[in-house]
């Protein structure tokens, strides 16, 4: 808009022109200073994605291209083929998380079949609640189960965090976004689930930055305790995600605190990198 000002307006007097030069200056300088935080920021990130970070990509990757739907694990196939035939997962930590996965993925299609999910589907709409209610499952199970219909029918995304709210699945859904580094934001429900282990959440949410995109999520952790009753429990909570018609009393999330642009925050733990300033 100073731009605008400056090239619009040829009669503008001396001391205005002045002011509007120099904030162009500083507006730039700025914008600069921002673009190459980022860049930083990005490429810092990018070097440390080592371990299980790449591998995890790799398996999502992989999932993504055939469409998150595995029809051959739904006919009772061994998952083992599918890992045998797949180039690309090509490292070893992620063929191992693609069994970890493939072996949930299969107890989860031996539990819930895909007709039984589509008929409760049908009765109780896309409630996990209702749905897990109905068939006398766990809605973490229900959740797992919708984030996977077929494409002709699928319109979910979902996320899952360990106890120490490390996402360890993002199947991502268009216009909300999915941090690739780092932490995601503490907002989200997924992570008041975490701290409520047992209790379902249910929100509309807005993602900062969308242009007022706004979301149905529900939430729900559940505990397991595979070492038996006296050790700590592992928790898993899960978030899944679908577009809501309108965004009437959403609450506001972003991504993740460095490229979020939802001021102010009492949540955040660092300021965004496009509001950094030349000292």
């Amino acid at each position: 808009s100073t731009a605008a000002i400056l090239a619009d307006t040829p009669d503008i007097e001396p001391a205005w022109r002045t002011r509007f030069q120099r904030n162009l200056a500083e507006d730039t300088a700025r914008l600069a200073h921002g673009a190459e935080a980022l860049v930083g920021y990005l490429d810092g990130q990018a070097a440390q994605e080592t371990g299980i970070a790449a591998p995890l990509e790799e398996v999502e990757s992989w999932l993504a291209g055939r469409g998150w739907h595995l029809d051959e694990v739904e006919q009772g196939i061994d998952p083992e083929t599918l890992i045998e035939g797949a180039p690309d997962l090509a490292s070893q930590a992620a063929r191992m998380l693609a069994r970890d996965y493939l072996a949930i993925y299969r107890r989860d299609a031996l539990a819930l079949p895909l007709g039984d999910l589509r008929a409760a589907q049908e009765r109780h709409g896309d409630d996990p609640g209702r749905i897990a209610q109905a068939l006398r499952v766990s809605p973490s199970l229900v959740m797992r189960r919708l984030a996977v219909l077929p494409q002709d029918v699928a319109h979910f995304g979902l996320v899952a965090c360990d106890g120490s709210g490390t996402l360890i699945f993002r199947r991502p859904l268009p216009g909300f976004a999915l941090p690739r580094f780092g932490a995601a934001c503490p907002l989200w429900p997924l992570y008041q689930a975490l701290s409520h282990p047992g209790q379902p959440i249910r929100r509309k949410v807005v993602m900062a930055g969308s242009g007022g995109l706004a979301f149905d999520t529900w939430a729900y952790c559940q505990p397991a305790w595979p070492d038996g009753y006296d050790a700590p429990p592992i928790l898993r909570a899960y978030m899944l995600i679908s577009a809501a018609p309108d965004s009437d009393a959403a609450q506001e999330i972003g991504t993740s605190c460095r490229i979020c642009p939802r001021q102010p925050c009492s949540a955040r733990r660092e300021p965004p990198i496009m509001a950094q300033r030349l000292p």
